[in-house]
């Protein structure tokens, strides 16, 4: 029971990235130079990092 507001904060990290311009053009592109650049900057990113966490790629 200890893990669930963790939890629930995470998911709300995530959320923020799912409507992240930035994230979603990154995601939707992964080829372009600009997908590059954030993709080193989403290890500095909170929010990028929690979304990483709740949807790990398949």
């Amino acid at each position: 029971m200890s893990n669930s507001p963790l939890k629930f904060f995470l998911q709300i990290l995530a959320f923020v990235c799912r409507i992240c311009p930035f994230c979603i053009y990154r995601r939707a592109n992964p080829g372009t130079s600009f997908s590059r650049i954030l993709t080193r900057v989403e290890r500095y990113c909170p929010f990028c990092r929690a979304h990483n966490k709740s949807y790990p790629a398949k």
